[in-house]
């Protein structure tokens, strides 16, 4: 008999906050990683290490899982990192752009075209060139090898700890600009909560693309669309009116009202076809969240809902000045 954890219970969080500052620890050690998989990369170097290399540097880079994990659905052919196929690598990017195409975990199409450097796109090409499309292009490649790799670096790294590594540095990097991105302007048009939190979301956003956390366009999402530019032209047809009668207060009211609409729209369209949720629950460390949202004076349940706050709990007491 299997026995699960309520999500909010003191064990989970306890197991929770342990996987982050696993992640965290990373960042003490990920300057040796990628010092050692660009000098394995070297002219010269045995196609051995060489494919290792490039290994490590897609699952560091772009987030890809190591491939050798089962999935559970037997039938369905999902690849990651090391099991990926010539045919998986579609040619059609140009100069020092990867484009890789193939099923991920659960069944979810990866299919991204990424800027890369210029010596792994070489090698790429390299590892590629005379074999048929079913073929693997890390045909040297042990997913076993790289794991103890991985080991010698830092106890208990893997592939999945790269992924919550970079998507907690690059949210915890992405906040970072908050004061940049979120001007005066911005505020006074739409409300400062509104504007930090359509920030936040954009932010969380471009973690959910790195870790390819796509979902289908929602069907409603047209419609919802539709509903939304009405709302927006009857503000603009009373910010007219407003504008006639002279009205001072009620332009004022109906331009802040129409700026935090439209920002609100450009975010709901920007982000119709990633699922934010994944990120938040599973790969973001919520700590980051937490002292953002007390830096700049965001209530926690803006980007937490009630299953979130619980079971993040553990992390509610962080410092505003904590950095991932």
């Amino acid at each position: 008999m299997q026995v699960f954890l309520a999500a909010n219970s003191a064990f989970k969080g306890i197991s929770d906050m342990a996987k982050y500052e696993k992640a965290r620890q990373l960042k003490n050690h990920i300057g040796k990683v990628r010092r050692d998989y660009t000098k394995g990369m070297e002219q010269g170097k045995p196609v051995e290490q060489q494919q290792h290399s490039v290994a490590v540097y897609l699952i560091d880079k772009l987030a890809l899982r190591a491939g050798n994990e089962k999935d559970t659905d037997e039938e369905a052919d999902t690849v990651g990192c090391c099991s990926l196929r010539v045919e998986h690598v579609i040619d059609d990017a140009g100069e020092n752009m990867l484009h890789l195409k193939f099923l991920g975990k659960d069944s979810i199409e990866y299919n991204n075209t990424t800027a890369i450097e210029p010596r792994v796109y070489t090698l790429i090409k390299q590892f590629c060139r005379n074999k048929k499309p079913e073929e693997q292009v890390f045909d040297h490649v042990d997913p076993s090898a790289l794991n103890e790799y991985f080991k010698t670096i830092m106890d208990g790294l893997s592939a999945k700890v790269f992924r919550t590594y970079n998507a907690s540095f690059t949210l915890d990097a992405e906040l970072q600009k908050t004061d940049a991105e979120v001007t005066e302007q911005k505020k006074a048009k739409e409300g400062a909560v509104n504007a930090y939190f359509n920030y936040y979301n954009i932010a969380n956003k471009n973690v959910a693309e790195l870790c390819n956390h796509q979902r289908a366009t929602p069907a409603s999402h047209g419609a919802m669309m539709e509903k939304f530019d009405a709302k927006i032209d009857k503000v603009r047809e009373e910010l007219a009116d407003a504008k006639k009668a002279k009205n001072a207060n009620k332009v004022e009211a109906k331009q802040k009202q129409l700026e935090k609409m439209t920002a609100e729209r450009v975010v709901k369209d920007e982000t119709k076809n990633v699922s934010l949720g994944t990120s938040k629950i599973n790969y973001n460390d919520p700590r980051i969240t937490v002292a953002w949202c007390k830096r700049h004076d965001v209530p926690i349940h803006k980007p937490f809902p009630k299953t979130l706050l619980a079971k993040f709990s553990w992390a509610m007491a962080v410092e505003p000045e904590f950095k991932f």
